[in-house]
């Protein structure tokens, strides 16, 4: 294991690098453990966001009467994000401040939609949360990289006008530096792009099922009593 990490090109380059390229290296190290762990966490949130609210909609649909006082907590211990519960415990919270049992009007249900509405922009506010770390990583990787490759080609000109007092590996350290950046800062800001992008993709889709499980809660409210 040590052989091979002495064989590799970066152990070696953070090694022969000054300061300032091992402080490059270790922003990029920090962006990459970063956004990979977002990546995963974000992930594995999305899935078990997905997987609760079709549990809870399947739940719902086979609820024909008092569809409004479902207890689910009995029916499923969830403890995890459930966006498609959360909407309906405001709806449930809405309703009961009404505290009537006659069907309500045209404009109190236009007056609930639009509170299902903001509690759907906070659903997906709360899915989307710190996905900005990813689109940072997709801007800033690079950047470090340049700033590297730029640092290693100037320290490697200036070993080439001091040649006679320096050696020929301390010239290609800062080559190895310039090279190496590069590539770490591209392997950073690549899967971040693509999961920032399956992310954000998969957040809207999700906030178009909220919408139309919103729409149907709307409609059954106009269709019986509460």
């Amino acid at each position: 294991m040590i052989q091979l990490l002495a064989a590799s090109p970066f152990f070696t380059s953070w090694f022969q690098s000054d300061l300032l390229g091992k402080g490059i290296y270790v922003a990029l190290y920090f962006l990459s453990v970063l956004s990979w762990s977002l990546l995963i966490y974000k992930g594995w949130i999305f899935f078990i966001a997905k997987k609760n609210s079709e549990h809870f909609n399947l739940f719902f649909k086979n609820q024909r009467k008092e569809w409004l006082h479902i207890d689910y907590d009995t029916v499923r211990r969830v403890r995890e994000v459930n966006p498609f519960y959360s909407l309906y415990r405001l709806l449930q919270s809405e309703i009961g401040k009404r505290g009537e049992k006659t069907p309500p009007s045209p404009a109190e249900i236009e007056s609930i939609h639009a509170f299902l509405m903001t509690g759907v922009a906070s659903e997906t506010k709360r899915l989307e949360k710190n996905l900005f770390i990813l689109s940072t990583t997709v801007s800033l990787a690079p950047f470090l990289g340049l700033l590297g490759t730029v640092w290693g080609i100037l320290t490697t000109f200036s070993d080439l006008s001091l040649l006679s007092h320096g050696s020929q590996e301390t010239m290609l350290s800062g080559l190895s530096l310039a090279l190496c950046t590069t590539v770490i800062g591209l392997i950073d800001a690549i899967p971040a792009l693509v999961g920032y992008s399956i992310l954000k993709n998969k957040a809207l889709d999700f906030e178009l099922e909220m919408e139309r499980f919103s729409q149907e809660m709307v409609l059954r409210i106009g269709r019986a009593p509460c």
